[in-house]
């Protein structure tokens, strides 16, 4: 792009046709530069706020657009001293020639404050890109002369970096953010926000270069270099610095994450890690706050998807453990529930016993009068559906514990938090996949608890109760299996006649219901047990044929039945069991696919 004055060089002051303009001769006082686009015929004017002095050139940045608005357009360049009159702008090959004021100027050191008042206006309008155009010309002007006073000040760099912070969360918070959301989308705010935290990288590693950090520790820039120029202490960076770098990289972090973030968490370890190599240095003024450490746990945990899930888990605590080793800081409640979070969504198989353990210091931390740390109804929700899901032969006993402390809370009046039905289901759930042959003794006391403070049960927590019942009945080591089948049958009594009573739970018992207490009615070795198998399977059969899906009866369902007639003591059990075999390939027969017969059948 070429400029050409709007007035003839004939017509400038007779100071400035006769006189060379230098370095020394430039000042901010009575300067407007008109100028004119050849290609747009756009007026515009230049502003002394955007020169950059050195002894024979000046680096700057020119705006198209007036001095005193939001530039229109920019450019990169240099302006030189040229003939009489003149000073000639080259950007990129173009030579523009600019008409010199009738007043004459001289330069000023004033022109980089106003420089660094530009940069911090432009960075908090969102304007990055031509803040970090004269950031960095300031940088180039200082290098090339050797001279610190004409560095950026530590404002600008803070006012970028948190620009640039600020940008990420509102790409994070974008309600087009979704699960649903087009690859190529998701794929362009990854990289946005990965480039967002490199620029907050680059910038502290600007910032240690610039104020002499990185001539003492080792530098972070991936080469290892350290980049020449003058010192500036002034722009040594704060804690607020070193957090802006752990929170951008937890950031990238956060969202969809994908192979491109995986080592976001382990830059905002490095920066956590520096922060704490600093804080060695009184002088220094920096130290690692909790947020310091909260961020980089929130790095680890958001990469779960990325790593292997456990992984992130034990990553994760290894920052929550140098929080606590830090004898000037002690973690939060907030810290504690990030690190709980993180072990009960983890694949570890001892997920859910540590996250038990985090669970059970805030609690005891709490009755010793910590309020902040009292555990939530979620807290004890997300311990007890852990246990749920947990392959632990101890889930049933650690659950139950759980939700008894959970109860002792409540009823010593330490606490508000009361177990709701959630708390009870998960509790039922975990003892249902328990192979310890008497833990179906506990049945009666959960339900009991459950209408004393009348919480109704639903079709979930009676089937699991149900299932354990039914697993106590045909276990191996069972002292008792008839009374495990009798309270089987029981259960199911009981779950009957809540259908119609329960307002608040949906009740209804379902062909997984019936197929447990046949199972159970097996152990019994009676014809009259046999009968009630046969009478449940009967009843599954009509509900099935008149649309109820629910009641589709299994292989199980079958098997089950089968073996009921097979070992009752009827002397035509034989015929019995075949007739229910008959049934049983007619409803496979008929399109019920779950129904197949096998060799067990």
């Amino acid at each position: 792009m070429r400029f050409f004055p709007t007035s003839a060089l004939t017509r400038a002051s007779p100071l400035a046709r006769n006189n060379r303009i230098s370095a020394s001769q430039l000042s901010t006082t009575n300067v407007t530069l008109k100028l004119r686009s050849r290609i747009s015929g756009a007026d515009g004017f230049f502003s002394p706020e955007n020169v950059y002095a050195g002894p024979s050139t000046r680096r700057c940045l020119l705006c198209v657009g007036h001095f005193n608005k939001v530039p229109q357009q920019c450019f990169n360049g240099l302006f030189m001293p040229s003939a009489p009159g003149a000073i000639h702008f080259e950007d990129n090959n173009n030579i523009g020639v600019l008409e010199i004021p009738a007043v004459t100027v001289r330069y000023s050191s004033s022109l980089s404050g106003n420089s660094n008042q530009k940069i911090i206006s432009l960075a908090e309008s969102g304007e990055l890109s031509q803040a970090e155009a004269i950031l960095d010309s300031l940088e180039a002007s200082a290098s090339s002369e050797n001279n610190k006073d004409l560095l950026p000040d530590i404002d600008s760099y803070t006012a970028l970096m948190n620009s640039y912070l600020k940008r990420q969360i509102n790409i994070l918070t974008e309600n087009q953010w979704s699960d649903g959301e087009n690859e190529a989308s998701v794929d362009r705010k990854t990289s946005s926000i990965l480039t967002l935290a490199g620029k907050v990288h680059d910038l502290l590693i600007q910032m240690e270069d610039l104020s002499g950090v990185s001539d003492h520790y080792p530098p972070m820039s991936a080469s290892g270099i350290i980049r020449s120029g003058p010192r500036h202490a002034g722009l040594r960076p704060t804690s607020h610095h070193y957090d802006t770098a752990i929170m951008a990289f937890a950031n990238a972090s956060k969202g969809i994450t994908s192979t491109r973030t995986i080592n976001a968490p382990y830059i905002a370890q490095r920066w956590l890690q520096r922060m704490e190599t600093l804080a060695f240095d009184p002088h220094s003024g920096v130290t690692p706050t909790v947020d310091s450490y909260y961020h980089v746990m929130e790095a680890f945990a958001a990469s779960g998807s990325s790593h292997k899930l456990c992984q992130a888990s034990f990553l994760t605590q290894s920052i929550f453990d140098k929080l606590k080793h830090n004898t000037n800081l002690h973690p939060t409640a907030r810290e504690y529930r990030l690190l709980m979070r993180t072990w009960c969504s983890s694949s570890s198989k001892d997920a859910a016993y540590k996250a038990t353990g985090i669970w059970m210091a805030m609690k005891n931390s709490f009755e010793s009068g910590v309020e902040e740390m009292e555990p939530t109804l979620d807290d004890g929700k997300m311990i007890l559906e852990a246990w749920a899901n947990a392959v632990n032969k101890q889930s049933a006993r650690r659950s139950q514990n759980v939700l008894s402390a959970m109860q002792k809370l409540f009823t010593s009046k330490k606490s508000d938090v009361k177990p709701d039905l959630d708390c009870y289901r998960y509790v039922l759930i975990a003892m249902s996949q328990s192979k310890i042959p008497d833990v179906g003794d506990n049945i009666p006391s959960l339900f009991k608890s459950m209408d004393d403070d009348q919480i109704f049960p639903d079709t979930k927590s009676f089937d699991a109760a149900l299932k354990t019942l039914k697993n106590c009945s045909i276990h191996p080591k069972a002292t008792d299996p008839m009374h495990y089948s009798k309270m089987t049958e029981s259960m199911l009594e009981q779950m009957e006649k809540m259908v119609d009573r329960s307002s608040v739970s949906i009740i209804k018992p379902s062909a997984v219901s019936y197929t447990h207490v046949i199972q159970a009615l097996g152990v019994m070795n009676t014809k009259k047990a046999a009968v009630k198998a046969d009478a449940l399977l009967t009843k599954m059969e009509v509900e099935y044929a008149k649309g109820d899906e629910l009641m589709k009866p299994t292989r199980d369902s079958y098997v089950g039945t089968i073996h009921a007639y097979a070992n009752s003591d009827s002397p035509f059990s034989y015929r019995n069991a075949n007739e229910v075999l008959q049934r049983m390939i007619i409803q496979y027969l008929g399109g019920n696919e779950l129904s197949r017969p096998d060799v067990c059948s």
